[in-house]
């Protein structure tokens, strides 16, 4: 059944975030990979909006919030969610990230108590062994190969189209927002000893930017944390949304 969505607006820091509210239950903060929006998971929104209260928002840089003026990095993205929580007074709250969201969502639950649970799907938050031309040459790769293997072309259309239109929308400031998000993922995390919330860790077993041994550092060096692989790549989240809801359904 499709769920009405809420669009809000908030000003942090001279930063306006547009994000969406869904759903009843308790809160559970989304964040989005990169390049995409929120509502390119508008499914996976839908499913996770029957038991929480789903808040969603275009993480700064893409697509309808501001693009930061410096070169921020995931920890400066953390501070700024954490004051978003504090503002909207969100307690007890899941966190899931995918991708870049996830390497936001790593540093914003080392550094907030709001946090009770957090989930990475195929996060960013390792080094990657290759250079940032080379992610872009696998992340444009990922992403036509996906259009071509996968049956569920409506959906891979749908996150093509947006992460185009994405760029297109702002192509001013694409050269920032490329280097914000190279910044980001090649920095150095020290977050990981920071998490104290129970983690749970879902991979694809085929991931073309991040493999399954990333997932496994994360599993080392997060303590309170489990690991399940799902028979998919990158966006697997994305074209598979009802076993995204029935990998969940097992953490709750």
């Amino acid at each position: 059944m499709k769920k009405d969505f809420e669009e809000r607006f908030l000003v942090i820091d001279g930063i306006r975030i547009r994000y969406f509210v869904c759903g009843a239950g308790k809160s559970l903060l989304f964040l989005h990979g990169g390049g995409l929006r929120a509502m390119t998971y508008r499914r996976n929104i839908e499913l996770l909006a029957e038991k929480y209260t789903v808040i969603a928002p275009d993480i700064p840089g893409f697509w309808r919030s501001d693009t930061p003026d410096t070169l921020w990095n995931f920890d400066d993205f953390a501070n700024l969610f954490s004051r978003f929580l504090n503002i909207l007074d969100i307690q007890n709250c899941i966190l899931v990230g995918h991708s870049f969201g996830g390497g936001i969502a790593l540093h914003l639950a080392s550094k907030s108590e709001r946090i009770s649970r957090l989930i990475l799907i195929d996060s960013a938050g390792i080094l990657p062994g290759y250079s940032s031309r080379r992610f872009l040459f696998r992340l444009a790769q990922k992403t036509w190969r996906g259009f071509f293997l996968f049956k569920n072309k409506k959906i891979t259309l749908m996150a093509l189209s947006d992460f185009c239109s994405g760029i297109l929308g702002r192509l001013s400031s694409s050269r920032k927002i490329w280097k914000i998000t190279t910044f980001s993922i090649y920095g150095k995390t020290q977050a990981f000893e920071q998490i104290t919330q129970p983690t749970h860790i879902l991979w694809g077993d085929t991931d073309e930017l991040f493999p399954r041994t990333h997932a496994e550092e994360f599993s080392r060096r997060i303590k309170n944390s489990a690991t399940q692989y799902v028979e998919g790549n990158h966006d697997w989240v994305l074209l598979f949304p009802e076993k995204f809801l029935e990998l969940m359904e097992g953490i709750w």
